[in-house]
């Protein structure tokens, strides 16, 4: 699976969005599913980009970031986002 390809490096040649469109063609190539043109696949993987939070999520963030430092799961060392967060 693409993700293999970017474990352990340093500065990896690619990102999260070309590793959800590389899974989205292996999907489609395994279960036959060709009537897909690269312009409905181009619109299935950028759907990622365009995600709403739940609607109480912002308020109940800003209520967590009062008490502790909040991170997001990243690709990015650890002490870098614990660093950039606070």
């Amino acid at each position: 699976m693409a993700i293999k390809g970017i474990v352990g490096k340093v500065q990896p040649t690619f990102n999260m969005d070309d590793i959800h469109r590389t899974a989205l063609d292996e999907v489609l190539a395994n279960h036959g599913l060709d009537a897909f043109t690269a312009q409905d696949r181009r619109h299935v993987f950028h759907t990622w980009h365009e995600l709403s939070a739940w609607p109480d999520f912002p308020a109940a963030l800003a209520q967590i970031r009062q008490k502790i430092p909040v991170i997001s799961f990243s690709m990015l060392p650890l002490a870098l986002v614990l660093n950039v967060s606070r």
